[in-house]
């Protein structure tokens, strides 16, 4: 692997894991607000808030899992391959 492309990886693997801390955060801000929103309307308080932030924490996780697994498969795809360089993955387009 050159240069150029080993810097390329470690960039987009930087923007993903950025991405997760803001996907988080978003769960987490949609959850307070919707929780608020139920509180104010239906006059629930606490309840509506503690039900948004679980529901948000559990989209935070669903997602944190979801993308560590993916992070889990490329890093045993990349060693795959460096391990057998002339090996070329199987193509997925099917067969005529």
């Amino acid at each position: 692997m050159n240069p150029l492309e080993q810097k390329t990886r470690t960039a987009f693997r930087s923007v993903r894991y950025t991405g997760l801390g803001i996907e988080l955060a978003v769960f987490l801000v949609c959850g307070v607000l919707a929780g608020n929103w139920i509180d104010e309307n239906y006059e629930t308080a606490p309840w509506g808030i503690l039900g948004g932030v679980a529901f948000g924490v559990a989209g935070g996780v669903r997602t944190l899992t979801r993308t560590i697994k993916q992070i889990q498969r490329d890093a045993a795809a990349e060693e795959a391959a460096a391990r057998n360089p002339t090996e070329t993955p199987p193509s997925k387009e099917p067969k005529s």
